[in-house]
């Protein structure tokens, strides 16, 4: 087998690459105002785990200093038609002997959910294969980002393995989701220009539901108060806010456990279920209720069932289960086994 050749010179002289949608050209310092948009945004930050912070000025400096690499390709993403600066892509950590490269995207405030990630994933990667002579490109994804790891599978990334505990965030662990795709590989087709932005693309192996992840949900009737006490009393991480039916601003996704897991939104319906929403599986069930207390938590008794002074009860099976509420009355449980 022949030794694998990289052009380096497709690095060193960056090309535009198009798609039915999207200009990726040579990032810049004409860019730097969405690139600035981009780092001042928490989410993004969280997403990628930086820490750092940043000056303008290093940042002019840093996207000066491209032009002369020759170990790297970075592009802006800009969208036709608006020609508005939707994020970069970068591959970048090259090693020549092994033709590899690490990738990664990001896109500014605004600019998820409608497919342009995979959209100019997929031209970087056909640049990477045919034009660049890489034979593998991997990345690493953190696990609290289901989201971006659905498009990268999308535009033909490969699960490889999970490293744990690579990131510690908001007082948790997070894993990180190891991910590749090598020239060998089958590229999942691009779907039509006109379908892109109207239908989600189906992957070439069937997924079942199990693969996706699952969020509880949850109606109240007076979105400012849930806030309140699902940000203010139980400590909720906010993921993201969005539309509730007809009212702007009427949901919240809140992260528990490294992930998105709560899904909660302003209905007409707030408070009509008495059974048990959604539980916590936790390791110090005393703990958890002490601190709970402590925050103002007042937990539930049932009759016909043995509360401690805490509100703590045996569970059926074994362990130990406690009840609270909300301010609509939707019922939650912490549980632990001992």
């Amino acid at each position: 087998m022949n030794p694998p050749a990289v052009d380096v010179s497709a690095l060193t002289h960056v090309a535009t690459l198009s798609t039915p949608r999207l200009r990726l050209e040579p990032l810049g310092v004409a860019h730097l105002d969405g690139v600035w948009e981009g780092l001042l945004d928490d989410e993004s930050m969280r997403l990628t785990g930086t820490r750092q912070v940043f000056t303008r000025e290093a940042v002019v400096r840093h996207l000066d200093s491209l032009a002369d690499r020759d170990d790297r390709a970075d592009w802006a993403i800009i969208e036709l038609g608006s020609e508005e600066y939707v994020g970069e892509v970068v591959l970048n950590e090259l090693e020549p002997d092994d033709a590899s490269m690490n990738f990664r995207i990001a896109l500014n405030p605004g600019r998820l959910g409608r497919g342009f990630g995979t959209e100019a994933t997929r031209a970087v990667l056909d640049h990477a294969f045919d034009r660049i002579g890489l034979h593998r490109v991997s990345l690493d994804v953190f696990s609290f980002n289901p989201r971006a790891q659905r498009s990268y599978e999308k535009a033909g990334f490969r699960y490889e393995g999970r490293q744990r505990d690579t990131l510690f965030w908001d007082g948790e662990w997070v894993d990180s989701i190891l991910m590749s795709v090598l020239s060998t590989d089958e590229r999942p087709a691009a779907p039509e220009a006109a379908d892109i932005a109207d239908r989600p693309e189906r992957t070439a192996v069937p997924r079942h539901l199990s693969d996706f992840p699952l969020h509880a949900s949850v109606a109240v009737s007076d979105i400012d108060r849930a806030v309140t006490f699902y940000e203010g009393t139980l400590r909720l991480p906010l993921a993201r806010s969005g539309p509730s039916a007809r009212i702007s601003g009427g949901s919240r996704v809140y992260r528990s456990g490294g992930d998105e897991a709560l899904h909660v939104y302003q209905s007409t319906t707030a408070g009509t279920s008495h059974a048990t929403v959604a539980t916590w599986y936790v390791d110090d069930l005393d703990q958890v209720v002490d601190v709970l207390t402590a925050n103002g938590v007042d937990f539930l008794r049932y009759d016909g069932l043995s509360h401690d002074a805490r509100g703590i009860t045996a569970r059926a099976g074994g362990g130990r289960i406690v009840w609270f509420a909300d301010p609509d009355g939707n019922t939650f449980a912490l549980e632990s086994d001992h």
